[in-house]
């Protein structure tokens, strides 16, 4: 006991400043180390960078434009931060588009620190930082131009403004303005969602705590129309420019019509309970028994305890019943399960005569100990027999693999004497896998994800844009790595047909597939000139003339 609790007075004498800024070089290592060393990749970094490219060009920070066209699926706030960003770091760069992930990445780690120091303790927000930084869907789309980290920050903080507010009632009138505020920019971020997942959380917290006096304080609802103004303010502004059909097509046909019909991303009911074990690993082998621990006596009576279930739990159901799905998704659950297992650590570390709490904390942990193994024994041999890029970098996977498995005998053999040194060295090992990751694997993928070497081939062979189609894709990509703007698009082979027809030479890519389905159904002459395979397909560049 006296081991254990020596750890638990070296925690807390660390001071606040000092974790936050070992918390921000710890994200600075793992999210913005080699973060433009590998081109934007399909298929939603291209096109996020082309609509802020767009944005920038036209000055519109208001209404999203695609190819010169009204972008429908998604609000202006994410997209003006890539621009931002490109003007702050001088160019269009995979750095700056990437930039904002990473960066709201890192302040939502810093906000789950600081969150769970409040909700418990100081080693609780810690822990559960680190468990976020560290697991592999948060970790991959902090290195993403995608819009979730970005959401899940405003998502956290508006929850954590909420529960503040509720649980301070001197400070009640600043933490709901910042929850309202925070909510009003998520709303500008991804739309429903960001008043969507606090509303169940905060729902959820006062039905099962039959604390309903949140909607009687007055506070509340002087705060309130902060986030109506924001809303509001954007959506008169998008009238304006866009029309009702705008409107019709963003709030409906793109966002809520998702949840009932299978319009894009289709998947089954139960889709997230293999996907949320997938991009929560490695700490989901211990998400189980945090689970377990929350719902016994006397945790399950807490208040700290309720917020983080009704934060996860209901939203995973309101996300599972939507018929699209994608486990990017999700990501605004995963400080709260990060703080459900921190607290499972804690209760271990501070408990240990409690045997259930033993058993809940190290059958997970041999279990993963051996995983890692598995996965150093594995990583110098897996490495080797990869494509010939990726295989270069095996003298540097060998010496990985010695440090992961030098961490491995570290955390076995401290599990009882050191129980916290082991957390942190597990921490460790799976930062270092990540680094590896980002800077020798993900760059050597590139060539084979990238559409920006074949965008310069169709750049050099076209000229101007008025002269080239898409057909059958979207096309995003080759409007950002082509700089072209207004490509027309067709989906019908008639409609290509009438292009192809002028005596002029006109040009069209076309994924290899769909050219070999329509190439028999029109005498039109079509004569590839160059392909090449991006992701999973193979895109053709054909043409009118020989």
């Amino acid at each position: 006991m006296g081991v254990k609790m020596r750890g638990v007075n070296v925690m807390n004498k660390i001071r606040l400043s000092y974790l936050l800024f070992f918390l921000v070089i710890f994200c600075l290592l793992l999210f913005f180390v080699s973060l433009g060393r590998w081109d934007l990749w399909g298929p939603d970094e291209p096109r996020y960078a082309e609509v802020a490219r767009e944005m920038l060009m036209s000055g519109n920070f208001v209404l999203p434009h695609l190819n010169g066209e009204v972008y429908f699926d998604k609000p202006p706030l994410f997209f003006a931060l890539i621009a931002f960003s490109a003007r702050l770091w001088g160019e269009m760069s995979s750095f700056a588009v990437r930039f904002p992930s990473a960066f709201f990445a890192t302040l939502t780690i810093l906000l789950t620190y600081l969150l769970g120091k409040r909700l418990f303790n100081q080693r609780v927000g810690f822990f559960a930082a680190l468990i976020l930084a560290t697991n592999v869907e948060f970790w991959w789309l902090a290195h993403r131009a995608n819009i979730d980290s970005t959401l899940t920050f405003f998502t956290t903080l508006s929850i954590a403004g909420f529960y503040l507010g509720f649980r301070y009632p001197g400070s009640r009138l600043f933490f709901y303005l910042i929850a309202f505020l925070s909510m009003g920019l998520g709303f500008l971020t991804k739309l429903q969602v960001a008043a969507i997942v606090p509303g169940l959380t905060l729902l959820t917290f006062m039905v099962a705590t039959r604390k309903f006096s949140l909607l009687k304080d007055w506070k509340f609802y002087l705060t309130l129309p902060i986030f109506l103004f924001i809303v509001l303010a954007w959506i008169v502004s998008a009238y304006q420019l866009g029309g009702s059909q705008y409107l019709l097509q963003l709030f409906y046909y793109k966002t809520s019509a998702m949840f009932f019909k299978e319009v894009s991303h289709p998947k089954p009911l139960f889709y997230y309970f293999e996907a949320f074990p997938a991009g929560f690993a490695p700490w989901f082998i211990f998400f189980p028994s945090a689970l377990i621990l929350a719902f016994q006596n006397p945790y399950r009576k807490q208040p700290e305890v309720i917020f983080l279930l009704g934060w996860f739990i209901t939203n995973f159901f309101f996300f599972s019943l939507s018929k699209g799905k994608r486990e990017l998704y999700l990501l605004p659950l995963y400080p709260a399960a990060s703080l459900l297992v921190a607290f499972l650590w804690e209760r271990y570390l501070s408990s240990d005569q409690d045997k259930l709490l033993q058993k809940l904390v190290r059958v997970p942990q041999y279990l993963l100990l051996v995983i890692l193994t598995l996965t150093a024994l594995a990583l110098p041999l897996v490495v080797y027999k990869a494509p010939s890029p990726i295989a270069s970098n095996y003298i540097f996977a060998l010496p990985l693999s010695f440090l992961i498995l030098g961490g491995v005998a570290f955390v076995f053999f401290n599990r009882f004497i050191y129980p916290e040194r082991s957390f942190l060295g597990v921490t460790t090992i799976i930062g270092l896998f990540f680094l590896f990751t980002a800077t020798f694997i993900l760059p050597q993928i590139n060539q084979y994800k990238s559409a920006k070497p074949f965008s310069q081939k169709v750049a050099a062979l076209v000229k101007d844009s008025d002269k080239l189609s898409f057909y059958g894709l979207e096309g995003a990509e080759f409007n950002y790595y082509t700089g072209f703007i207004r490509v027309k698009r067709f989906y019908q082979v008639e409609d290509l047909k009438k292009f192809f027809l002028t005596r002029e030479q006109v040009f069209c890519l076309i994924p290899k597939k769909t050219f070999n389905q329509i190439q028999g159904k029109t005498n039109i002459p079509f004569y590839p000139i160059i392909s090449e395979k991006i992701g999973r397909q193979e895109i053709l560049l054909i043409t009118n003339c020989q």
